[in-house]
């Protein structure tokens, strides 16, 4: 098989695997969207808005409720100034101190937090997602702390189906624009993570010249890898 690497885009490891069949391979792993990994959050400027919990029912809301009224408690027994409550959105859990503006205490707690399996879980099980660790700047500067993905199966599925939908999107945007361009002779459609780009023209030339006129440009490479195409075929 007829291996020859097509081009550096420069985003991530940015390199692309052109095989003779007209598959391109797009290296975008270091810089591919995933799940937030709690030992590689980001600091964050913690939002005012109101909890979002229109998809809970009444139980699962109390069921929420009890359960950070028992971690308020436990931290109370074991003398810890922590104070959990609902984040801004409908899958945080909110852990406040002023303690966390010592990045040291703040990254403690959470590995204490994310060490218990079975609190992790009963907190999936409930609708919490994230994990997100807040220290107050003073009354008119909001709240600044950080944000740990618990790890939740349920987190993972529902970002693997919004990229599902924006690739669905960018597959539907880039039909329109070929049709403009070719008259409708480009077909354009995606499977899996594989996106599919069927013309005439295309098979007049080289396969692996077309995956670099299509990938010619660095910004096209960083919208499919943002989005979670890994590979081109033509």
């Amino acid at each position: 098989m007829d291996l020859r690497p097509a081009r550096t885009t420069g985003f991530g490891i940015g390199v692309l695997l052109v095989f003779a069949s007209g598959l391109a391979l797009i290296g975008c792993s270091q810089s591919a969207p995933s799940p937030p990994q709690a030992v590689a959050a980001q600091d964050q400027q913690s939002s005012t808005t109101t909890n979002v919990q229109s998809g809970l029912t009444s139980e699962q809301r109390n069921l929420r409720m009890k359960a950070i009224a028992d971690l308020n408690e436990t931290y109370q027994e074991q003398g810890i100034a922590v104070i959990a409550s609902d984040g801004g959105a409908e899958h945080e859990l909110a852990l406040t101190s002023d303690s966390f503006q010592d990045p040291d205490s703040r990254d403690g707690v959470a590995r204490a937090f994310l060490q218990n399996k079975k609190a992790v879980s009963a907190l999936c099980t409930l609708g919490f997602w994230y994990l997100t660790m807040d220290y107050s700047k003073g009354l008119f500067s909001g709240y600044v702390g950080r944000t740990v993905s618990l790890g939740c199966p349920e987190e993972k599925q529902a970002h693997q189906e919004a990229l599902a939908a924006k690739r669905a999107t960018f597959v539907a945007n880039l039909q329109r624009s070929f049709d403009t361009q070719t008259g409708g002779s480009t077909h354009v459609s995606s499977r899996g993570t594989t996106l599919v780009l069927k013309a005439d023209y295309i098979s007049a030339i080289s396969p692996g010249l077309s995956v670099k006129m299509f990938l010619a440009d660095t910004s096209t490479v960083e919208s499919l890898c943002r989005i979670g195409f890994r590979s081109v075929e033509f």
